[in-house]
């Protein structure tokens, strides 16, 4: 018989040869359905065949990568494992961490993409290529563009990019790690064999085909699924920003369509390969805490991370800007524009809005008191005048300026230690003249606003 490479001889049996066996075993951060299927197509393959035409392959460069309009575009497609793998059309992570480091000192490359379309893998050598991600981003922009799927281990390794996009029938998710462990005692007490496993401590042999898994073993195994989660959460909420809050409802595995995957913070935005390609040519790199704090001064960069010049960076507005700028704005409203760094214009919308919703707020508590008195009219015995006819401060003539006369009885409401919201409605029963005259004539007063 002629020798074949890949091929071993034990005896009589013929086994095929199978390079980095042991990586298809451990644990896994992948979609669950995509591994039972991938799982189940090895069972069925001839294997030594599989061997033999991937042998007969010609050879190409692994660590080649295109470079269009300055970015070196990297593909990550398949299964992730740390060799690579032909039976389960895999990408190797130990390769795209040479194509990384390659582009990350190439000078005709400006940023580097990542094009994933990939179920997720092995947890081995996931870490070590989100790790890469990471320093790469440190010197250039590094997008990831998930083209279909970026599930699992895919994600691990996209969260760690500068930005993450997605077309928009784009799948992302499935965060989390599983490992599946067969007790297979019964099935061998069943055909009437002994399985004896001499171990030097209680966990050495756990799992071993036809040994009982014990309620110890099945909790260290939970152990590991749950330390190496914890890897998993700690770079995907590094890498993405996100509170504990925030991780763990994403974080149960299931898999969401490119817009919900924005709305709960996963990516980005929804683009095509070219708006991808576009965004990443003008991107800036994420530097260290350090040397980011040193840059602040210098750049500025827009939702999409597109360098902009520090003058064309929008100024903060002070509290004296603020308060000339939107009149009529009570002091904790303009210290929380400070707070989150509101340009004037931001501040003048947001006030706009804000007296919007304070009128509408009014209305509806003068459209209730209007209600309560006209309810309390049809109660009111003969001969008892209504509250608006009292002389206890009621008037049903408009005053000459509303607005000052209106801000006048509230100051001497909130006198009493009554609260204002309590005090509007003290206002509008005693009074609904003087409301009605307010609200027209500060809408009036804003209505070119």
């Amino acid at each position: 018989m002629t020798a074949n490479p890949g091929i071993i001889h034990v005896g009589e049996m013929i086994r095929p040869l199978i390079p980095h066996l042991d990586q298809y075993f451990g644990l896994w951060a992948m979609n669950p359905d995509r591994m039972v299927g991938m799982a189940e197509r090895i069972r069925l393959s001839d294997l030594g065949a599989h061997i033999a035409a991937v042998k007969a392959q010609p050879t190409t460069s692994s660590i080649e990568y295109q470079i269009t309009d300055g970015v070196a575009v990297i593909q990550i497609a398949g299964t992730l494992m740390k060799y690579g793998s032909s039976a389960a059309d895999g990408t190797s992570t130990i390769q795209i961490r040479r194509q990384l480091r390659l582009a990350a000192r190439d000078k005709q490359a400006k940023s580097i993409m990542l094009v994933i379309d990939s179920p997720g893998g092995s947890v081995a050598g996931t870490q070590d290529l989100a790790n890469e991600v990471a320093r790469a981003a440190e010197s250039k922009a590094v997008v990831a563009f998930i083209e279909d799927l970026g599930a699992s281990a895919a994600y691990w390794v996209a969260s760690q990019a500068t930005k993450i996009y997605a077309n928009e029938s784009g799948q992302i998710g499935s965060i989390g790690v599983f490992a599946v462990v067969e007790d297979m005692s019964q099935a061998a007490a069943d055909m009437g064999v002994k399985v004896m496993v001499f171990r030097s401590g209680d966990y050495k042999g756990a799992g071993v085909p036809g040994d009982a898994i014990t309620e110890a073993q099945a909790a260290d195994f939970q152990r590991m699924v749950t330390e190496f989660f914890g890897l998993f959460s700690k770079a995907v909420r590094a890498g993405r920003g996100m509170d504990a809050k925030d991780f763990a409802a994403v974080a149960d595995g299931r898999v969401w369509l490119a817009q919900d995957a924005k709305a709960l913070g996963l990516i980005d935005g929804i683009k095509t390969y070219d708006q991808a390609v576009g965004l990443a040519a003008n991107m800036r790199p994420r530097r260290p805490a350090t040397l980011a704090r040193k840059e602040e001064k210098a750049m500025a960069e827009n939702e999409d991370g597109i360098v902009g010049a520090a003058e064309d960076k929008p100024k903060r507005a002070t509290i004296q800007e603020l308060r000339a700028a939107c009149p009529g704005a009570d002091a904790e409203w303009l210290l929380a524009q400070v707070e989150v760094g509101a340009t004037l214009a931001q501040a003048q919308t947001r006030w706009s809005g804000e007296q919007v919703k304070r009128i509408e707020a009014q209305v509806a508590e003068l459209e209730q008191s209007q209600k309560e008195l006209a309810e309390a009219k049809t109660r009111t015995p003969l001969g008892v005048k209504p509250v608006a006819e009292l002389a206890d401060g009621g008037s049903t003539a408009a005053p000459e300026d509303p607005i000052a006369a209106w801000n006048a009885a509230l100051e001497k409401e909130l006198a009493t230690g009554t609260s204002r919201h309590q005090a509007v409605i003290n206002i509008n029963r005693r009074d609904p003249a003087l409301r009605e005259a307010y609200v027209e004539a500060y809408n009036a007063a804003h209505s070119t606003r």
